[in-house]
């Protein structure tokens, strides 16, 4: 479980990388899907995964503005 956050982290960020917002906010779904998956199922811990997820929605707001 703790590879498929990290691969969708990476994913996300290189698509920031890139520019493109549509597909950034696509990842973007798919990573805090996949971050909140892990929370509930004991994986990470709540505070861990509302902090990744934080960090992910900054750098997506700072790509949207």
């Amino acid at each position: 479980m703790k590879s498929k956050i990290k691969s969708h982290i990476k994913e996300f960020y290189k698509i920031i990388e890139s520019g493109n917002k549509e597909e950034a906010h696509q990842a973007l779904r798919q990573a805090i899907k996949t971050i909140d998956k892990a929370a509930k199922k004991g994986h990470l811990h709540k505070n861990n995964a509302a902090r990744k997820k934080s960090l992910l929605q900054k750098k997506f707001n700072l790509l949207a503005s």
